[in-house]
C-alpha cells in the first residue's frame, strides 16, 4: 500500500474543502485590465491552489521554493496571491470552524 503524502488532498477531503471555497473573489467597482499586448493568464483550478497552500503549510519550505513541476508549472507569485485572497475572504477560519465541528460530532470537544 502505497503511504500518502501528509500534503496531498484526497477526495473525500476535497470534498468538504470546495463548498467553503468563494466562487468570486473579484471586487465589482474595481476595473481590471491587461496590458497592451499581455496575454491571458492560464487557469488553474481551486484545488491545486488548494493543495499549493497545503503543500507549503506542511513540508515548511518557503514559498519561493515551491516546485512548480510538482504543481502543473504553478508559480509561488501567483499562488501567494490566491492564499492572500483566501485568507481576507475567511476561507481557512472556515475550514478550521467546519472541522471543529465536525470533530465535536465524533468526540465531542470539551
Amino acid at each position: 500500500m502505497a503511504r500518502v503524502k501528509t500534503w496531498e488532498i484526497s477526495d473525500g477531503f476535497w470534498t468538504l474543502v470546495e463548498p467553503l471555497i468563494p466562487t468570486s473573489l473579484r471586487v465589482d467597482e474595481k476595473g481590471y485590465r491587461r496590458k497592451p499586448g499581455g496575454r491571458r493568464k492560464r487557469e488553474y483550478s481551486d484545488r491545486l491552489y488548494f493543495a499549493t497552500i497545503v503543500y507549503v503549510l506542511r513540508t515548511g519550505t518557503i514559498r519561493n521554493a515551491l516546485p512548480r513541476a510538482k504543481f502543473e508549472g504553478l508559480g509561488s507569485a501567483a499562488d501567494h496571491h490566491k492564499f492572500q485572497q483566501w485568507a481576507k475572504a475567511g476561507v481557512f477560519e472556515n475550514i478550521l470552524r467546519r472541522g471543529l465541528v465536525e470533530y465535536d460530532e465524533l468526540e465531542g470537544i470539551a
